[in-house]
């Protein structure tokens, strides 16, 4: 979805109350991710192999998707059933009307593998990979985030910097007070729009569609501000122009591109 960018005057009138001077981003900070990587007729998405395409790119780094097997490993996938995206390896039956909460991690490798061959990767594998790079790596959490993956997390980065990031449309992940854990790395709360109060109670708002003005407040609150489904010339443009902390996209090389583009100009 492209995102869209309004602006309205009465909007623009809005006081900013109770909120401290914040500095902008700096262009250099403005990180340009994949849609589930790098994906491409020789890449298949949510894998190691998209990841890394990303990253020869020259991208800031990569979104991905995480699911749980019933046994609490953390798996990178997008759909909520198998069907679409495996295929039963040669002699198994892969159950595709199943989800990955519904297998075990030794039942999802014994029986499934995506339709280009590959096993579905785990978070871990993931992690193994990127640790020692200054790539981001950017979850979203299709279903509630376990003990054991955010412990995992630490382990691979124990400095908890912003090189590992968080998002989830699940109000309940990212909504304080957080039950039975401690979330150890940024979390963002993902909406197709902007809705009123997203400025209070979360580590910042990933959005599909936001305006200037909101920008702005949630700049002054303090918060980190996503923007996703920006594939276009003009809606890039407008990211990187507005300084917002990650631009998710389908069109990463042109991200890459009109960011150095940028960065040139500013000499």
């Amino acid at each position: 979805m492209p995102a869209r960018w309004v602006v309205s005057s009465l909007l623009a009138l809005y006081a900013l109350s109770g909120c401290v001077q914040v500095e902008d981003l700096a262009l250099e900070e403005v990180a340009c991710l994949g849609h589930r990587g790098h994906v491409s007729e020789t890449t298949f998405e949510n894998t190691l192999g998209a990841f890394l395409a990303a990253y020869n790119l020259g991208a800031d780094g990569t979104e991905m998707d995480i699911f749980h097997t019933r046994d609490d490993v953390a798996m990178v996938f997008h759909d909520r059933t198998l069907a679409g995206l495996t295929r039963s390896k040669p002699g198994e039956n892969c159950p595709d009307t199943a989800g990955i909460g519904d297998l075990s991690l030794a039942e999802l490798q014994r029986q499934c593998e995506l339709k280009n061959g590959e096993d579905i990767p785990t978070l871990e594998s993931v992690l193994q990979r990127f640790n020692q790079s200054d790539f981001i790596l950017y979850l979203e959490f299709k279903d509630p985030i376990h003990n054991d993956t955010v412990a995992l997390i630490e382990r691979y980065y124990p400095e908890n910097d912003d090189r590992i990031q968080g998002t989830s449309f699940l109000k309940d992940i990212v909504q304080p007070p957080f039950e039975g854990f401690r979330v150890e790395f940024p979390l963002m709360l993902a909406h197709r729009e902007y809705l009123a109060g997203m400025e209070s109670g979360f580590d910042g708002v990933d959005v599909g569609s936001i305006s200037e003005v909101h920008i702005e407040r949630l700049r002054q609150r303090g918060k980190r501000v996503g923007l996703y489904g920006a594939d276009s010339v003009a809606d890039l443009n407008k990211a990187l122009e507005h300084r917002v902390n990650t631009i998710t996209t389908d069109a990463l090389p042109l991200c890459v591109q009109l960011k150095q583009e940028a960065l040139d100009a500013a000499g």
